[in-house]
């Protein structure tokens, strides 16, 4: 009796030990299965975040400016080329020229108004202008226009910033456009869109519309 209780016990050990090694294989295979599937959830997820980026660039296009710039945008060196100028900020804004503006716009700031804004700039104040150039053949000049200046008064939206700055005439290079703590962003018009039935793009509108959507203030 006891030689075959030994002999059983003989038999159950090698088939328990077999029985554990299914069973850390099985486990295995399910946590292995569980790494795949949520890998190509992830492939899938940065697939769509691939596809949703403007359609007008490829990938290998998206690249943004120096980080000591205060803008950052996207760039495509096949559509348009970038050029960069500094200016003191008193020499673009004058008081007498937004006291015009605000009455334009039926605002009823007086130039004293304007000169007590602008005495919150010095002369060393530097407004950096960005021309957008499109490349190839164009109706217009192909000229977009960007211009940044500190944001020494303070603005924390677009609101008051439009309305000392707002312009209501047409074909200007400085239309109050973004806000934030450190810059203030104008923009320019890209004209009447006059068609000389020419066949030839509008330069200009191309190229704000690449740019413009994905344009930020640091």
């Amino acid at each position: 009796m006891n030689s075959f209780i030994r002999s059983k016990k003989i038999y159950l050990i090698p088939l328990f030990f077999i029985l554990l090694t299914v069973a850390i294989v099985i486990v295995c295979v399910f946590l292995w299965q569980g790494l795949f599937v949520n890998q190509s959830q992830n492939n899938v997820l940065q697939e769509q975040k691939i596809t949703e980026l403007p359609s007008q660039f490829s990938q290998k296009q998206f690249s943004t400016v120096s980080e000591t710039e205060p803008i950052i945008y996207y760039k495509n060196d096949q559509l348009f080329i970038v050029s960069k100028q500094e200016f003191a900020v008193l020499d673009q804004f004058t008081s007498s020229q937004l006291k015009a503006q605000s009455q334009e716009c039926g605002e009823s700031g007086t130039e004293q108004d304007f000169s007590s804004l602008l005495s919150q700039y010095t002369r060393s104040d530097q407004a950096i202008q960005y021309s957008f150039q499109y490349q190839g053949q164009s109706q217009d000049s192909g000229l977009w226009i960007v211009t940044v200046i500190p944001n020494k008064l303070g603005y924390t939206g677009n609101v008051d910033f439009k309305k000392d700055f707002g312009i209501c005439a047409a074909g200007s290079e400085k239309y109050p456009s973004m806000v934030s703590k450190k810059y203030l962003l104008f923009v320019s018009s890209c004209g009447s869109g006059f068609d000389d039935g020419s066949g030839r793009p509008f330069g200009c509108e191309k190229v704000k519309q690449a740019v413009e959507p994905t344009m930020r203030l640091r």
